[in-house]
């Protein structure tokens, strides 16, 4: 603030002293003419706002900036009324604020002395120097005092003497910050060292109850611990269990009711077709009959059996027959597959082919495929020791979660692909089940088989599925492995003994 006050005074003077024409503004009548008027003002406001901000007016006398935003005002009307044109009502109202705001500083200044600011006695000093240059100056500009060297020069002398005697000003202050500084860190230092003792024996004593009362959370914690694993197991597997209960009679429901009609359309079919034959066997000796006869009767029989194209009837018939059967024998295997998944009550293992648990899940889901394509290979594996409804659950979890993960990705589009393989290998039978959906990064990998984890939006899952699923093979001494890259697909490959061994 102080470099920018100085320059605008060395504009200034610059300007009534004639060489800011002969070197700034050249050629510039207009400009030249104008600044004598507009630098002053400039002057001033600059003037005022760095003797606001080095006295620290805002701290020591706040009511005192309306003072300054007042003579801020009249200097901008000066400007204003300078560049219109107006220059004798730009002057008259310049010369009254020059000394008005003299004479202000003046006795700022000394409120501030009384209040011990040491900065103001620097800034008395070289504000009266100042004061009286502009005091002469306006006096020579009424025509009260001759036109002199002084008269003349006394805004520029009043002038360098306030340069001088400010810059000693800033210099104290200065001085002045650098000693509180000082005294203020000799004081901290002083503070730190009589709080470090304190403070070394207080870390003591709370290092002590920290230790103390950390080892007893610890052990709480650690109980803690144990008591919310089992809750969380206990729930998850009751939850589960009565979710599968609930599904199971439901699905052993629609199989019984669904049975007896599938039945009876089975057993009908191939009498319906046999009694076809019957009639058709007729049908035919009397068209060979009516072809050899003069009968006009037969003959128009003959002719309306070929405009109604009794032929291609024969032929319909004996496919909607066949749409029939197709349909019994559909529904008749779906029938099936509920059955075999809903025996949710079988908590023995028993001897079972994986591959009918696999197939009645994927019968049960098939529904949910859309437009997925299904590849299934099913491979020659002995029947082994296991409970074929446990891992039909888990084949149903594993499945839904591949389903859900193509749909994101590809929507209805026909490019998603479920695979599904099993195979006998090394004394253990071995289910893949790979998709080319999302994928998962490693840190869903890390957690997809903890309890209530999920990435599913709220209400659609429950974290429950793979972290049961993995219990169940767990439970049959087998393992899964999951292989998945992002934007790829994800692989579950479970791996379940040939031979069965009870844990203890």
């Amino acid at each position: 603030l102080y470099v920018l006050y100085i320059m605008l005074i060395f504009i200034a003077q610059s300007t009534f002293l004639g060489y800011s024409h002969k070197y700034l503004f050249s050629g510039l009548a207009g400009v030249f003419h104008i600044g004598s008027f507009i630098f002053p003002a400039f002057v001033i406001m600059q003037g005022l706002y760095f003797i606001y901000e080095f006295l620290n007016v805002k701290t020591y006398t706040p009511r005192m900036k309306y003072a300054f935003l007042g003579f801020g005002m009249l200097c901008s009307i000066s400007v204003v009324l300078a560049l219109s044109g107006l220059m004798k009502p730009s002057f008259y109202i310049l010369q009254p604020v020059a000394g008005l705001s003299a004479v202000f500083i003046l006795v700022l200044c000394i409120i501030h002395i009384r209040k011990g600011s040491r900065q103001a006695k620097f800034l008395i000093l070289a504000w009266s120097m100042f004061f009286i240059g502009v005091i002469v100056w306006v006096l020579k500009n009424l025509n009260v005092l001759e036109h002199n060297f002084i008269t003349n020069y006394s805004m520029a002398i009043g002038s360098a003497l306030e340069t001088i005697l400010l810059s000693f000003a800033l210099a104290d202050r200065i001085n002045t910050l650098k000693k509180e500084r000082e005294e203020s860190q000799k004081q901290m230092l002083e503070e730190m060292s009589k709080n470090q003792h304190l403070t070394q024996n207080l870390n003591k004593e709370l290092e002590k109850q920290v230790a103390e009362r950390t080892n007893t959370l610890e052990i709480t914690n650690e109980d803690l611990n144990k008591t919310l694993a089992n809750l969380k197991e206990t729930q998850s597997q009751l939850l589960e269990s009565e979710k599968m209960a609930s599904l199971g009679h439901l699905t052993a429901g629609i199989a019984h009711e669904i049975n007896n009609p599938i039945n009876f359309v089975s057993s009908n079919v191939e009498p319906l077709r046999n009694d076809l034959e019957d009639v058709l066997s007729i049908l035919h000796r009397y068209d060979l009959f009516a072809h050899g006869s003069e009968d006009p009767t037969l003959k128009e029989i003959l002719a309306e059996a070929k405009n109604l194209d009794i032929e291609y009837g024969v032929e319909e018939m004996k496919q909607l027959i066949n749409g029939i059967e197709e349909g019994a024998r559909r529904t008749s295997e779906i029938v099936t597959g509920l059955k075999n998944f809903s025996r949710t009550d079988e908590e023995d293992f028993k001897t079972s082919d994986i591959n009918d648990g696999l197939k009645s899940t994927i019968t049960i889901l098939k529904s949910q495929l859309g437009s997925i394509k299904l590849n299934v290979k099913y491979g020659d594996i002995p029947k082994i020791l296991c409970q074929l409804s446990k891992l039909n659950q888990v084949f149903m979890n594993v499945i839904d979660n591949s389903i859900d993960a193509i749909q994101e990705r590809w929507g209805d589009s026909p490019k998603g692909v479920l695979t599904v393989l099993t195979e006998h290998k090394d004394g253990q039978i071995h289910i893949s089940i790979s998709d080319n959906g999302n994928g998962m990064s490693e840190e869903v990998k890390k957690n997809i088989f903890d309890p209530f984890y999920t990435t599913k939006d709220v209400g659609e899952g429950t974290g429950l599925g793979l972290s049961i699923s993995y219990s169940i093979v767990e439970k049959h001494n087998g393992h899964i492995d999951v292989d998945s890259t992002p934007g790829e697909g994800t692989s579950f490959v479970m791996r379940i003994p040939e031979k069965y061994e009870a844990n203890d």
